[in-house]
């Protein structure tokens, strides 16, 4: 997977915490994502442009898993839950609070979508990549 050139980022996860989180919310992070948050765990990155199908998505902000930053994985998964209905992880936004989020369900696991959250979800999701890293990989720098 590409590494980064991070800007800000939370403290790198311990995999034992990250352990721990799946076990008391019920879900398993995709193994490339589970890496993403060990060796990168980024806030904000000098990457922050993703192209598909002829359309940009632009990265505001990933949630990095740390407890002490508001906008971490914690954070989202606690207060979008009810939303993504146990199914898909918030794990980065957009400027205009629009989530980007990897199914965490057995039917599309690991897969990325860009979700509006001004529609019902099953309306709200767009396909993005087939896995963390593919996404991870795609990034680039908006010039």
């Amino acid at each position: 997977m590409k590494k980064l050139q991070i800007k800000q980022a939370g403290r790198l996860g311990l995999d034992s915490e990250l352990t721990l989180f799946e076990s008391e919310k019920g879900i398993k992070f995709p193994d490339s994502y589970r890496e993403f948050l060990l060796t990168q765990n980024p806030y904000t990155v000098k990457e922050d442009l993703y192209e598909k199908d002829g359309r940009n998505y632009e990265i505001h902000h990933f949630y990095p898993f740390d407890s002490e930053i508001e906008l971490s994985v914690q954070f989202s998964f606690d207060n979008l839950n009810d939303f993504f209905e146990s199914k898909y992880l918030a794990f980065a936004d957009d400027s205009g609070g629009w989530q980007y989020v990897i199914s965490v369900q057995e039917v599309d696991y690991g897969k990325i979508y860009f979700c509006r959250m001004d529609e019902a979800l099953e309306d709200a999701l767009t396909l993005l990549a087939d896995s963390f890293e593919q996404f991870v990989n795609g990034l680039e720098v908006e010039e």
